[in-house]
């Protein structure tokens, strides 16, 4: 039995499963198997990363066919039931990790005794690497309520089922899974993974390249990505649950940062249909008056008229990133 399980869920990435499969093979850390999911990809990705894996014999790996495409959660639900590492690590297939990420964030895990441990990553363009927002730049340790805390106001530890490891017992022990047919499903699954966890560490190593393209489930914009905004909303609320009363500053910022970037999704849709032009705006008027609602300080700025200058209101918003805009916890609780 190895130390980590690694999922690889995947569909429809024959130009970068390469990248993804290479990185493992260089790990400098040797004691992981490998779970590939083939959501019954289409193209030559599982083909690519057979031959690639067939021609070593230090890594154990296993290919878990689906009967029919389930998706991103179903796949990674998949590889949880069959893992037999100690530890579980997901990885999507389009993207690719350091040669030391398990090394390092074992060695933290081991040395803190921590269910979780977290790592820096990279977003990765076509010609530039950016360092992502919020990376650490030395070791934090994180009790259960700083974790969920730090993860809901976006700062030190982020979402993303990925750059991290997990104690398996915190899925099997908790029967916790990934809410299948939605986007944003790691949102409320990494809340209730931090709810359980007694701590959390988040460590200044960049192990984890996440490749930015078009054609990724996060860059599409259709009605069911816009609509899954507020799923992803209530399905956090839930996994909360009675311990929501602990974290309502915290709650109330992520409805805000979500309204945010919804709205800036729905002023710059296009749509040549009147019909669904109306629509468009209509759901942006709505998402506005919500967060004016949160925002009571700029109600005299996000008027519900019709004619609503959304255009100028995204530029507003834009500014109000991460290191400049300052609702933090003790403002909000003065909402």
């Amino acid at each position: 039995m190895s130390l980590i399980t690694v999922i690889i869920p995947v569909y429809n990435v024959e130009l970068y499963i390469g990248e993804c499969i290479q990185s493992l093979l260089d790990q400098s850390f040797g004691d992981f198997d490998i779970v590939i999911i083939d959501d019954c990809s289409p193209d030559n990705s599982i083909t690519i990363a057979r031959e690639m894996l067939s021609q070593q014999s230090q890594i154990r790996w296993t290919i878990i066919k689906h009967k029919k495409n389930g998706g991103l959660s179903a796949s990674r639900n998949t590889g949880i039931k069959v893992a037999e590492g100690d530890y579980l690590c997901f990885i999507d297939s389009d993207d690719w990790i350091g040669k030391d990420m398990f090394s390092e964030l074992i060695k933290a895990a081991e040395h803190t005794q921590a269910d979780a441990v977290c790592c820096n990553y990279y977003l990765e363009y076509e010609k530039r690497s950016v360092e992502s927002f919020g990376g650490v730049s030395d070791e934090m340790i994180f009790d259960t309520a700083e974790a969920v805390s730090e993860m809901l106001l976006c700062r030190h530890l982020v979402f993303s089922a990925w750059a991290k490891i997990y104690r398996k017992s915190l899925f099997t022990t908790w029967k916790i899974e990934y809410p299948v047919g939605v986007y944003y499903e790691d949102v409320p699954t990494t809340t209730q993974l931090f709810l359980k966890a007694r701590k959390v560490v988040a460590i200044p190593y960049y192990g984890y390249h996440y490749r930015q393209r078009g054609g990724s489930i996060m860059a599409q914009k259709n009605a069911k990505s816009i609509s899954d905004y507020f799923v992803m909303i209530q399905n956090v609320e839930n996994a909360l649950g009675e311990a929501k009363g602990n974290f309502e500053a915290e709650f109330e910022y992520l409805k805000m940062d979500t309204y945010r970037q919804l709205l800036q999704i729905l002023v710059s849709s296009n749509h040549d249909d009147k019909s669904k032009r109306q629509q468009t705006f209509d759901l942006a008027s709505d998402v506005a008056k919500k967060l004016r609602n949160i925002l009571n300080l700029y109600k005299g700025y996000l008027k519900p008229a019709k004619r609503l200058k959304l255009r100028m209101l995204s530029n507003q918003f834009s500014y109000w990133n991460y290191n400049n805009f300052s609702l933090t916890k003790t403002i909000l609780k003065k909402l």
